[in-house]
């Protein structure tokens, strides 16, 4: 595995471009009061996303920092190997005072893998702080552990939620603040086209952040998600709101999802992507079948990336990744209903 490093060094080629002026209004400065209650460095995995170093039984492994994941998940062989206690979610039985063999959550991943166990860490450390409890999904991670700098998890929106949430990717660092304990100062008319937006969100009951966009002027609602190493657009709504041919000459095949040759993974270029007075041109987007959809036809309650009163999961339309994120301070008001972006210098 190569050394972990700053993400701006891994961006590739053809990212998405930034066009105008990017220098932060004077007006636009956050305003917290005290210190965060945590802060820690950023790494990043061999697939550029951010995560941090916390203490699990006493012992040190990486989780990724999640804002998309429903739940915190951990890979089962790690929690095996930290010797972690694991349950099933488990229906009370109406019958015998019991459980039901039937689960009462089932959570769904992007690749379709479903789980419906945990494990519980009595103690999770990181930053300096103790957090207590906190309970993960056992779901398999996308990649083999080769050595202790790969990630063993995710901390995901369950844990994040609590908080104020700042991943400041200019600086590689990662901090948790008591929610509203940070303001805003007041924006003059126009200043947002200098490179800062505030963007007010709505979640579900999964707690994923969603918002309006543009892309190429049709209007979709993104999920924001710093576990996405790539900026997504969900193949169904691809073929039905751009009738994208994917026999076309501009859209390429890039490989399978999970292995999987019945899922085959596509990107395109797209002319325009837009969040308020953000223009991002020319934007690579890859395109990614539904297989949540597919594999949540039980009607069981719920998934990584959403979860829907009908109990059938499905992916977001467009998701926001890091290919897009990692040029940006990004501040979560989880409490408020908002986050916003600053421009990191040089980008």
């Amino acid at each position: 595995m190569p050394p972990l490093r700053p993400l701006c060094a891994l961006l590739a080629a053809g990212a998405l471009l930034v066009p105008g002026a990017m220098a932060l209004p004077a007006a636009a400065q956050e305003v917290c009061e005290g210190e965060p209650i945590v802060s820690s460095a950023i790494l990043y995995d061999r697939n550029t996303r951010p995560m941090v170093q916390v203490s699990i039984a006493g012992q040190d492994r990486f989780l990724i920092l999640d804002t998309g994941g429903a739940k915190s998940i951990i890979d089962p062989d790690a929690a095996r190997e930290l010797d972690l206690r694991i349950g099933q979610f488990a229906a009370p039985s109406p019958f015998d005072n019991g459980f039901s063999a039937r689960p009462s959550e089932v959570y769904i991943d992007v690749r379709g893998r479903r789980s419906s166990s945990f494990a519980t860490v009595d103690e999770l450390q990181f930053g300096g702080r103790s957090f207590g409890t906190v309970e993960f999904v056992l779901s398999s991670l996308d990649h083999i552990q080769n050595d202790r700098t790969d990630p063993v998890g995710t901390l995901g929106a369950d844990f994040m939620v609590a908080y104020d949430v700042v991943f400041d990717f200019g600086k590689d660092e990662f901090q948790l603040y008591m929610p509203n304990q940070c303001s805003f100062s007041p924006l003059p008319e126009g200043a947002e086209t200098d490179g800062f937006i505030a963007v007010p969100f709505t979640t579900n009951s999964s707690n994923h952040i969603r918002f309006p966009l543009h892309l190429d002027g049709q209007m979709l609602t993104a999920v924001l998600d710093t576990g996405a190493y790539d900026t997504i657009l969900s193949l169904p709504t691809a073929q039905r709101r751009f009738s994208i041919d994917l026999n076309a000459p501009d859209v390429i095949r890039t490989g399978e999802l999970a292995g999987n040759s019945m899922a085959s993974l596509y990107r395109r270029r797209f002319s325009s992507l837009q969040i308020k007075t953000l223009l991002l041109l020319d934007p690579m987007i890859n395109l990614m079948p539904d297989l949540m959809a597919q594999s949540s036809a039980s009607p069981w309650r719920v998934s990584i990336m959403d979860r829907l009163t009908e109990g059938r999961a499905t992916l977001p339309d467009f998701i926001l990744g890091m290919s897009v994120l990692s040029r940006y301070r990004l501040h979560i008001a989880y409490d408020n209903r908002e986050f916003y972006l600053f421009p990191v210098g040089g980008n």
